[in-house]
């Protein structure tokens, strides 16, 4: 790891509220912290055939590498 990057953990929401904007507002608030706090990229990592890859793709994560067969790390360069 680069000691310019920084990985966020599990980010879940409830089904019941999804599809309100509240995951993404989460996300950019914390790379808004991560921005002000200097690094330059920021990294999660999901499952390859989770919904969610798609989701994280709309919102500017890039396919990073795999993990294994299953996973992968996603990246976002901060901007």
């Amino acid at each position: 790891a680069d000691e310019n990057e920084v990985y966020f953990g599990s980010l879940f929401v409830d089904e019941s509220v999804r599809k309100m904007g509240r995951g993404k507002h989460i996300l950019d608030e914390a790379t808004r912290i991560c921005k002000a706090s200097g690094f330059t990229s920021v990294y999660l990592w999901c499952y390859k055939n989770a919904w969610v890859r798609k989701w994280y793709q709309r919102i500017g994560f890039k396919e990073d590498n795999s993990r294994d067969n299953e996973s992968m790390w996603m990246s976002k360069v901060i901007e």
